[in-house]
């Protein structure tokens, strides 16, 4: 696979000069700051701060710029791979961008976490791979509570998403944590006992 595009590398190369500025900053910057009085060297250092803080944002946007290049370039190699019938070149190229996507955008996350919701919303028939006996039903409201009803007991709490994963609390402030795997709800307790969800019929999403 090659890929060449001059301001791909150009990008790099500007991120590469700003981590450097970041790196000598804190290779510089002493273990431990006691407090200064005299306003010269407030000064110093208030300026030295900024500068770094300037050098982190140059170098973050660099970076991702780099990234978003990168990926334009390695989305039209893959097209073009796939297209020539060179499939094990297109699945090269598509783990490698994995690897330079850019960052999601608050606005991103906020829209795959949304996303996420509307797939989790509803009833699921949840069943225990180590208890073949035990069955509930789960359901999750868009008020962002939840209601389990099993063959042993009910449980209820809140649910909420964040940095894309889904979290529960019961009542009793026990955590659950849970994922969407290719239409399944995997759902594990507090104690480590893994459950797993399909959509109810006649739900779907």
């Amino acid at each position: 696979m090659k890929v060449c595009k001059n301001s791909v590398f150009l990008a790099i190369i500007s991120a590469l000069v700003a981590y450097s500025v970041i790196l000598a900053a804190q290779a510089e910057a002493p273990a431990t700051q006691p407090a200064m009085k005299s306003p010269d060297a407030v000064a110093a250092m208030k300026a030295y701060s900024e500068a770094t803080a300037k050098a982190q944002a140059e170098y973050d946007r660099a970076v991702n710029a780099a990234k978003v290049k990168a990926t334009e370039a390695l989305e039209a190699a893959m097209a073009k791979a796939t297209k020539a019938g060179n499939l094990d070149e297109a699945i090269a190229i598509r783990e490698n961008l994995k690897h330079v996507k850019p960052d999601p955008t608050p606005e991103d996350k906020r829209k795959a976490e949304i996303a996420l919701a509307k797939q989790l919303l509803g009833t699921w028939d949840m069943t225990c791979p180590t208890d073949s006996s035990w069955r509930a039903k789960m359901e999750f409201r868009a008020d962002g509570t939840f209601y389990m009803k099993s063959t042993i007991t009910i449980s209820e709490g809140t649910w909420r998403i964040a940095d894309n994963q889904i979290r529960l609390m019961k009542k009793n402030n026990d955590i659950w944590s849970a994922e969407l795997d290719d239409g399944k709800l995997n759902l594990i307790n507090s104690k480590h006992v893994a459950y797993v969800g399909t959509r109810s019929t006649g739900q779907s999403r």
